[in-house]
């Protein structure tokens, strides 16, 4: 089996191609009398949105297609045009200011920091702890996702832990502690897993500073967490915490999450709702403008 994304971006065109004919089959759909609205990711360069409309166009002869920044339909999954998206998924952290439906590029910032990140530092803490045999993917992400935690206070934290009993899927019983938030950290301190990088905090102060400095306050005001991490308890709180000791002038910041199934497939939410302001104001690339104009059409037509 091959992936056609690493690192949020596409790699393999030719599986991505093939993703995109199950996708339409399995919808028992016929691709020639479709709309395909898709997203893109930040930072991706206009010759991937080029050859999205290359395959789109003439492989599967859609009818019209557009393609949205995930971020921007994220926040307008919850009702907003104007926040700080921090979607934390997979393999990468993007944190990505939007400003009236617009991402901001120059301050897009990307943590390549993710679940799986923290899934490995949590599978490497558990061997040191003697679970090994015990211990495979599954069981190491089933503990993440149900045990794991990002601390307030790392360092008090770190003193005062106690050491609790849990049975694992295998009905092995393994004593957990300072594990299921050493884990999560790795958010805060990169360095815990070898990896020279600023922590998520200091990259989401970067990308507010670095717009400008009329919008700042609605992004301090108005930071949104999406992707499986945001799932993760006290992960707000202490994004709010750190943030506070780096913008001591700023007194009014807001992290807010979102109920699973939000967070997990907000931009899908949000790409589903945007579909209708497509159609609405008529912003949908037809394939007669691709045919005149060929895959350009998609770095004329976009622009978010």
């Amino acid at each position: 089996m091959v992936d056609p994304i690493k690192g949020g971006k596409v790699i393999n065109w030719d599986a991505m191609e093939r993703v995109w004919g199950y996708t339409f089959n399995e919808l028992h759909v016929n691709s020639s009398q479709c709309n395909v609205h898709l997203t893109e990711m930040p930072f991706s360069p206009n010759i991937d949105r080029e050859k999205k409309a290359e395959i789109m166009f003439e492989k599967f002869d859609v009818q019209n297609m557009y393609i949205s920044l995930d971020a921007a339909l994220s926040l307008f999954s919850i009702g907003k045009n104007t926040g700080l998206v921090v979607d934390s998924g997979y393999e990468v952290t993007n944190i990505t200011p939007i400003f009236q439906g617009y991402g901001i590029k120059h301050t897009m910032q990307t943590l390549n920091i993710g679940g799986n990140t923290i899934s490995k530092y949590l599978e490497s803490l558990l061997m040191d702890n003697g679970a090994s045999g015990s211990i495979n993917s599954d069981t190491v992400n089933s503990i993440k996702e149900k045990l794991a935690y990002v601390s307030y206070d790392f360092n008090t934290h770190m003193a005062n832990s106690t050491p609790s009993s849990f049975t694992l899927l295998d009905d092995t019983n393994v004593v957990l502690d300072k594990e299921l938030f050493n884990a999560p950290e790795v958010l805060f301190q990169p360095e815990f897993f070898d990896m020279e990088t600023d922590p998520l905090h200091k990259k989401i102060f970067k990308a507010i500073n670095s717009s400008d400095i009329d919008i700042r306050y609605d992004l301090y005001n108005s930071i949104h967490l999406f992707g499986g991490n945001s799932l993760i308890p006290g992960l707000p709180e202490r994004i709010k915490k750190e943030l506070s000791v780096l913008t001591s002038s700023v007194t009014n910041i807001k992290v807010n999450t979102l109920p699973h199934d939000q967070a997990k497939f907000s931009s899908w939410i949000g790409g589903s709702k945007y579909c209708q302001i497509l159609t609405d104001q008529k912003l949908w690339i037809p394939k007669e403008d691709y045919d005149e104009h060929g895959p350009y059409i998609a770095k004329i037509r976009l622009n978010h």
